[in-house]
C-alpha cells in the first residue's frame, strides 16, 4: 500500500465514514448517530440562528473554516460530526484564511473531499458526507498537511523522543503502552528519519509518520494534547521494515 493510499484508508477509518455510508444505504430512515443527536439538541440554541443548512459540500466546508477562523467553536459544531471540531480548535484556536483548491466527489461512498490551502503552504482537506435535507453535522473528518499547531507538534515531540531513544521524554507524551509499542517496533531508538505524512481524523485523531518503507501511526486524545496534558498519545502502531 502506498503512503497516499494508506493516508486515504486511515482518513476513512478515522472519520468512521464507511460505517456511516453503509448504514445510510442499508437503512435510509435509521436513527441518527450520537453525534447527530448531540448536534440536533443544540440546534435550537445555535444552529437554527444560522439559517438553513448548506446544500453543497463546499458550502459546509466554507462555513466550518469561517467559524474556525473566527474562533467560534459553537458555530463549528453545527457543521461537524464526531470530534472534528476538537481537532481543528485543538490544533489552532483560530484557523486563519484559507483558499479553495478543489472539490473531489466520491460517489460510490457518498462523500466529497474539499481541499484548501493558506499563505503558509499548509493544506486542509475537509470530508463532507453527502448533504441530506435539514442536516447540519455533515463534516465527518479533516486532514491537515504542513500544520504546526498544538496537537500535531505534541505528536511530533513523541516521535522525536523515540527517535533519540529518550524514554523519559517519550513518557511525557505517550502512555507506557504506546511507548513500548514504538520501542518494540524499532528495537531501540527510532532514528531521525521520520516525517509526518498525515494529521487529522474525525471519530479518531491520528498522526502518521513515514521513514523509507516503514510507517508509524499514533492515536491521540485531541483535547488533552491541545492542553499539554501528559500521555495524550494513547496508541502507537508500526508497519513495514524499520
Amino acid at each position: 500500500m502506498t503512503r497516499t493510499s494508506r493516508s486515504t484508508a486511515v482518513l476513512a477509518a478515522a472519520t468512521g465514514l464507511l460505517g456511516l455510508v453503509g448504514a445510510a444505504q442499508a437503512a435510509p430512515a435509521a436513527a441518527p448517530s450520537a453525534a447527530a443527536t448531540n448536534t440536533a439538541a443544540q440546534a435550537p440554541l445555535v444552529c437554527s440562528t444560522l439559517g438553513a443548512p448548506p446544500k453543497a459540500a463546499s458550502a459546509y466546508a466554507d462555513r466550518l473554516l469561517a467559524a474556525w477562523a473566527a474562533g467560534k467553536r459553537d458555530v463549528a459544531k453545527c457543521y461537524t460530526a464526531y470530534a472534528t471540531d476538537a481537532i481543528l480548535f485543538g490544533e489552532k484556536p483560530r484557523g486563519g484564511a484559507w483558499t479553495w483548491v478543489s472539490t473531489v466527489a466520491n460517489t460510490p461512498e457518498q462523500f466529497d473531499d474539499v481541499t484548501y490551502r493558506n499563505a503558509a503552504g499548509e493544506r486542509i482537506q475537509v470530508r463532507v458526507a453527502r448533504p441530506a435535507a435539514g442536516a447540519w453535522d455533515r463534516v465527518t473528518g479533516v486532514q491537515m498537511t504542513g500544520t504546526t499547531g498544538r496537537i500535531s507538534t505534541y505528536a511530533d515531540n513523541l516521535i522525536r523522543a523515540w527517535g533519540r531513544g529518550d524514554r523519559a521524554a517519550a513518557l511525557k507524551y505517550g502512555t507506557p503502552k504506546a511507548g513500548n509499542a514504538l520501542w518494540a517496533f524499532s528495537g531501540g531508538a527510532g532514528g531521525g528519519c521520520w516525517q509526518r505524512t498525515f494529521f487529522g481524523g474525525g471519530y479518531t485523531t491520528m498522526a502518521i509518520y513515514s521513514c523509507e518503507s516503514a510507517t508509524v501511526e499514533l492515536t491521540i486524545q485531541p483535547g488533552a494534547a491541545a492542553a499539554g496534558k501528559p500521555q495524550a498519545v494513547v496508541k502507537a502502531q508500526g508497519f513495514g521494515a524499520d
